[in-house]
């Protein structure tokens, strides 16, 4: 685990936070106290409850934490701190797609997120659109430029958020596109009437808890088989979690078979997803 460091990038403060000492998180409780709205975003190798979660990302328009979790436990001084802040529902949580980080945060660290804007939700309303837009895609629609980050790292290092220590790229890549979700959040808002924020308002607190409170299942696709799986664009994938009232998550890893996880409202769904995936998979 890290140590408390604090690196300066452009004009911001990036500070890293792996102790579990009271002193330190004691700073970071009086700040956050001050503030009425956080942007989070949550790094892992294949982020979820069947997966690790290695940082939490949680920024004030003049400050950027990194919180290193990693090998952290739901007693731990860090996930109490966090669970009192993320958990806090007269601070509201930016963020983008909060629903695999949700099921993370609960799983792993005992954090229930309350009093979420959850940007995708909020986009997805106000453009009356059924299909989830990915942060680039979100950011352009507003005007918002992004920075373009070389994704390959990934496919070459699927454990890239394990890898320590932190070096400056991954402070960099972690904090870059939260720091603009508040931004995001403006424009979102001045686009909004009331009555479809109050909707998107809803739909954020629902994404908080579908995977989080899913039951799962796992299968292993066949290679001869994760074309088909998928479909063009995840075309397919789309269509299945359309028809069963379900997500799945596709998993890295070093096989050449496709590890993905389900996460079913209840027994029923998840039954009647487990059929489907043997007789087709």
């Amino acid at each position: 685990m890290s140590t408390f460091i604090n690196d300066e990038v452009d004009d911001g403060n990036i500070i890293v936070c792996g102790s579990d000492s009271e002193e330190f998180l004691e700073t970071f409780a009086e700040h956050f106290d001050s503030e009425s709205i956080l942007a989070v975003d949550c790094e892992g190798v294949n982020l979820g409850r069947t997966g690790t979660i290695e940082l939490v990302q949680v920024s004030t328009p003049h400050m950027n934490v990194l919180f290193d979790v990693q090998g952290v436990t739901k007693t731990s001084k860090i996930a109490l701190f966090l669970k009192k802040i993320l958990g806090d529902p007269t601070k509201i949580k930016i963020m983008f797609d909060c629903r695999i980080d949700s099921d993370a945060l609960y799983h792993h660290l005992g954090v229930t997120l309350d009093n979420v804007h959850d940007a995708q939700v909020y986009d997805m309303i106000n453009s009356n659109n059924t299909n989830r837009p990915n942060l680039k895609k979100c950011m352009l629609s507003y005007g918002i430029e992004i920075t373009t980050r070389d994704s390959n790292v990934y496919a070459t290092n699927f454990r890239y958020w394990a890898t320590r220590p932190l070096t400056m790229e991954m402070k960099e890549r972690a904090t870059g596109d939260v720091n603009q979700l508040f931004e995001l959040r403006e424009r979102q808002l001045e686009l909004m009437s009331e009555s479809k924020q109050n909707i998107a308002s809803t739909e954020s607190q629902v994404s908080v808890s579908c995977m989080k409170d899913g039951l799962v299942a796992s299968f292993n696709i066949k290679k001869s088989k994760i074309g088909l799986f998928i479909g063009r664009g995840g075309s397919n994938l789309r269509s299945l979690e359309c028809r069963f009232n379900c997500q799945f998550q596709t998993q890295k890893t070093d096989s050449p078979s496709l590890p993905t996880i389900v996460y079913a409202p209840n027994q029923q769904v998840l039954d009647r997803v487990i059929m489907y995936m043997h007789i087709n998979h």
